[in-house]
């Protein structure tokens, strides 16, 4: 049997004061599924139940909880104490998406990588399936589709309609335009199967400064140090349908992440990028100054704070006729 501890070298870098439960295996896993967890107590049971349905079982999880303040914790112990693929690690600190999915990183062992938010849910035929065709086309990055789990837990209608095809190629170009955003399906939703060697190999990793826009980053990040990306068609992810109604539900700080991580990708891409990839990057630049500028317009109007939405609709008026538009929907409907 093989036990596997946590090293001090991981305890020192990421700040890990305890590893609730060690996995204990006979082989190396094929899948490492990274759980980052926050305040996901109520989400845990149902995430990990989503994985012991698997068609194929050759699974760890690694459940990351980001320093909860309620019993995250405790119920992802539990959870660890009942099956031996499930190990749990708690940081010290809130880092966020980032610092728990890299210490995921750091300690998977599995030859695929694999993220899923702790309120999202699984097809049973994910993993065998990704798994195949990962084997067969010798990629290191597939997407597939997902779809909306509903509130009574039936699921909507694939996210991406038009991927009528079983599995294709991705290049940067065609990952860029699905991020630039403006009203299209947008592909920084995708949660991906990765090639544990290639992020290895690479040395890829999420960056601690984005709490937003962590996975568009990443991804990029991925393709340009040479990912071979590929998608399929099939559902298989199934992600947390978000509450519905208020147009400033996302936060200043977090939009102004999705800003950052586009001027992240930009620097990091520099002189590397084609002409169409360069335009669709400076479109994903501008939807996210845009929505930045909506966010900022829609709270200082809530606070009444006049002078300053004067200056942001003088600075972008065309985001003052959205808010309009927004407002003006609602009142009708």
């Amino acid at each position: 049997m093989m036990t596997r501890d946590l090293s001090p070298m991981a305890r020192d870098a990421d700040g890990v004061p305890k590893i609730a439960c060690k996995a204990s295996r006979s082989s190396l896993p094929a899948v490492s599924v990274i759980i980052a967890a926050y305040g996901a107590s109520l989400d845990l049971p149902g995430c990990v139940q989503t994985l012991q349905r698997q068609e194929m079982e050759d699974w760890e999880a690694l459940i990351i909880d980001d320093a909860s303040t309620d019993d995250t914790f405790d119920v992802a112990t539990s959870l660890a104490a009942m099956d031996s693929r499930v190990t749990v690690y708690r940081l010290k600190m809130n880092g966020g998406p980032s610092a728990a999915r890299n210490l995921g990183l750091l300690m998977a062992v599995g030859k695929w990588v694999a993220v899923l938010d702790a309120d999202d849910r699984l097809d049973p035929s994910r993993f065998a399936l990704l798994l195949a065709q990962g084997n067969a086309a010798g990629c290191d990055l597939i997407f597939d589709n997902m779809a909306a789990l509903h509130g009574d837990g039936s699921c909507g209608a694939p996210y991406w309609p038009n991927w009528t095809d079983r599995s294709v190629s991705i290049g940067l170009t065609e990952m860029l335009r699905g991020c630039a955003g403006g009203g299209v399906a947008h592909y920084g939703v995708l949660k991906p199967f990765v090639r544990r060697s290639f992020i290895v190999e690479s040395g890829v990793r999420y960056d601690l400064r984005l709490r937003q826009g962590e996975d568009v980053h990443f991804h990029v990040s991925l393709m340009l140090a040479g990912a071979r990306t590929e998608r399929n068609a099939k559902v298989g992810y199934l992600y947390s349908e978000p509450a519905s109604g208020d147009i400033s539900r996302a936060s200043q700080t977090n939009i102004s992440h999705r800003l950052r991580a586009t001027e992240l990708i930009i620097e990091s891409s520099s002189g590397r990028l084609n002409a169409a990839q360069r335009f669709w990057i400076s479109v994903r630049l501008r939807n996210a100054r845009n929505a930045e500028s909506f966010s900022e317009l829609v709270q200082a109007i809530r606070n009444r704070r006049l002078i300053r939405a004067s200056v942001v609709f003088f600075r972008a008026p065309w985001v003052g006729v959205q808010v309009g538009l927004r407002v003006a929907s609602r009142f009708w409907s």
